[in-house]
């Protein structure tokens, strides 16, 4: 046996888990090897360098934001769709989408119990067999046995209500994580399209096919297709009985698995308010028709329909959320009978229950609705909320940014809770995604809890995301744009775009206009320039007394300030006031010559902005009281100012403050 040999196993004994079987030890080794295969292919220097220098980043825990207002102008990326009505000079690229579901790795590895091979299929000759009856008997007859073979085809029917449109990209994403599980002979996607609440059912070449029928079209014996459903649920055609009752007929042969993107806790507020139960299989691969569960105590009771007997029979229809643990904890009951069970809703016979279609079609209060939201919905759901409460577009792709770059620890169903919070206005486009506005009421309560490093957060994650995604292989066109480019391409403004000109317009940083215009480009199709002061900057000649003139060119910016926009704080006034002292105090003790003084107001402060001839960036000195003074003023500087940043030139450098107002 070789060493190498050798080592694998070793590592393979360190490293797999309990009840790993040779089929998961085939994929490893197949995977390991492809990807050692992967690793001789040569990368763009570019593409490594800026690969490298981000893991390099990580590695070491440094802060890759922008350090400065012009570091962030320069780094921020314009980024354009493809085929637009304008013309606009760059260079092409593929920008990858945010992943639609989060820990998809994790959840192909749930649904491992579904690679369960069916036994009872075709039969193979056993060459084996037929050896040793031959030397037994002396008769050479072929014996054959049993060839395992995949157990399922799957029909993914996607339901194509509006509510649906904003899981286009989950509803994909999952489809083809199945098609790539290698546990399946087929993987077809199938649409629900409603007509006047009625669903209609279509198969994945775009032919109507009769619904009750769904469960052996094309000829699949039965019990061997496995029907995912994915649907929210919030379709005026669900609170029907008609799409209960044909989920219920599809159960009778064969397993049927509803998918919400909703997180459990808000299932109730859909047409998914159906009695809960936990249902268990009698053996592997049971159709729903065969799962068993406890009818709870409250349906035996009389109700204003008359007894549950009129009702039933009931059937119980398993329900996931698009986690690992939910997928996994229903694969592993319908294919290895696991006895801890799955979540379920019970589906009586009726399709419905009168009792639980209670349903008003009563707006509430956006102002209510946000306070609610606020003070009910998960941290991280919140905290997406307020990260995107400044944007003047969003789309389920751009949420799906901000949760991978700036909130990590957000689920799909965080974002869920979002969109289902009724904050919205939602506008739907014959192409792309459909593009939600906050409302106002709701805007103006989320935008109070907006700082000035959410901001920040919020620019660095656009930022981050079209820096590491430019050369994705998933393929979403769009262009660079690069004045300094020899080629002109069709392209329209993203809302990656949008949201980093709002941002940037809300921390005080200016976009200069483009002459796109004339083209047929929208002004918002602008490029990030150097930051700028909104005033025109005070210059002073450096003398000492000069200090004291910065510091009332200071509190009359601050008084006429105050007319329009008084402080939030008394205070907030003389932290500006001290830290122009100490700016240009240090301006004059420093760097001679001339400086300039810029004030602008921000989005929640004020942004001070001392330019000097000295192009030595300030470093803190140690404060020595015996020694005659000094040393303290940049510490205190740095106390007082939510940021402040240097960016240094030809000139000399530019210091900015970022204080609260």
């Amino acid at each position: 046996m070789s060493d190498a040999l050798n080592r694998l196993l070793r590592a393979l004994c360190k490293t797999v888990p309990a009840g790993t079987d040779t089929r998961i030890l085939a994929d490893a080794v197949w995977l390991a090897a492809a990807r050692a295969a992967d690793e001789d292919l040569s990368e763009s220097p570019a593409l490594s360098a800026t690969r490298l220098s981000a893991a390099a980043g990580k590695n070491q825990g440094l802060d890759t934001s922008p350090a400065s207002p012009q570091d962030a102008a320069r780094a921020l990326v314009p980024v354009h769709a493809q085929g637009g009505p304008a013309l606009v000079k760059g260079t092409t690229l593929s920008l990858s989408r945010a992943d639609a579901v989060p820990r998809s790795l994790a959840v192909a590895r749930s649904l491992q119990p579904l690679r369960r091979p069916w036994r009872r299929g075709r039969q193979r000759l056993d060459i084996d067999a037929t050896v040793e009856q031959y030397v037994h008997e002396g008769l050479l007859l072929p014996v054959y046995s049993p060839a395992p073979e995949r157990w399922f085809d799957v029909v993914v029917v996607a339901d194509t209500s509006l509510s649906m449109a904003v899981w286009k990209d989950t509803t994909q994403t999952l489809t083809t994580l199945l098609g790539g599980l290698g546990a399946f002979r087929d993987v077809h996607t199938w649409y629900v399209r409603w007509q006047d609440a009625e669903p209609i059912l279509q198969d994945h070449r775009d032919r109507t096919v009769p619904p009750r029928r769904a469960a052996s079209h094309g000829g699949t014996e039965r019990g061997r297709r496995l029907i995912f459903v994915i649907s929210d649920c919030a379709a005026r055609g669900w609170r029907r009985p008609q799409p209960w009752q044909l989920l219920a007929a599809w159960g009778h042969d064969a397993p049927v698995v509803l998918v919400n993107p909703l997180p459990q806790r808000l299932w109730r507020r859909s047409a998914l308010n159906l009695p809960a139960v936990r249902t268990t299989a009698p053996r592997a691969g049971a159709t729903n028709a065969m799962l068993q569960f406890h009818l709870p105590a409250r349906l035996n009771t009389r109700s204003g329909n008359g007894p549950p007997a009129a009702l039933g029979p009931w059937q119980a229809l398993p329900v996931a959320s698009c986690t690992p643990r939910s997928l996994g904890t229903w694969a592993g009951m319908l294919m290895d009978a696991d006895p801890r069970g799955c979540d379920a809703v019970l589906v009586p016979a009726a399709g419905r229950l009168s009792s639980f279609d209670a349903h008003t079609g009563q707006q509430a209060d956006p102002a209510a609705l946000t306070e609610s939201f606020l003070h009910t919905a998960a941290a991280p759901a919140v905290r997406l909320a307020i990260l995107c409460s400044h944007l003047p577009e969003i789309t389920v792709a751009l949420l799906h940014l901000l949760r991978e770059q700036a909130v990590q620890d957000a689920q799909l169903t965080d974002i869920a809770e979002l969109l289902t919070s009724g904050l919205f206005s939602v506008t739907h486009t014959s192409r792309g995604d459909p593009i939600m506005t906050f409302l106002p009421a709701a805007a103006e309560r989320l935008r109070a809890r907006l700082t000035t490093d959410d901001m920040w957060q919020t620019l660095k994650a656009l930022d981050t995301h079209v820096a590491a995604q430019s050369y994705s292989p998933r393929n979403v066109p769009a262009v660079l744009k690069n004045p300094e480019a020899l080629s002109d391409h069709a392209a329209s403004v993203t809302p990656i775009a949008r949201a980093s000109e709002e941002t940037l317009r809300l921390l005080g940083l200016s976009v200069s206009q483009t002459h796109a215009d004339s083209r047929g480009l929208s002004p918002a199709s602008t490029q990030v320039t150097q930051a700028r002061a909104a005033d025109h900057p005070t210059r002073f000649s450096g003398e000492l007394h000069e200090v004291t003139e910065a510091r009332l060119a200071a509190e009359e910016f601050l008084r006429d300030l105050s007319r329009s926009s008084p402080p939030a704080a008394p205070e907030h006034w003389d932290d500006i006031v001290l830290v122009v002292s100490e700016l240009a105090a240090n301006a004059v003790q420093y760097a001679p010559g001339p400086f300039e003084l810029r004030l602008q107001r921000t989005f929640d402060g004020v942004h001070v902005t001392l330019s000097d001839t000295s192009t030595a960036p300030p470093a803190p000195r140690p404060y020595h009281p015996g020694g005659g003074g000094g040393g303290i003023g940049w510490h205190l500087i740095e106390t007082l100012c939510n940021q402040v940043s240097v960016v240094t030139h030809d000139r000399g450098k530019d210091v900015h403050a970022f204080l609260s107002w």
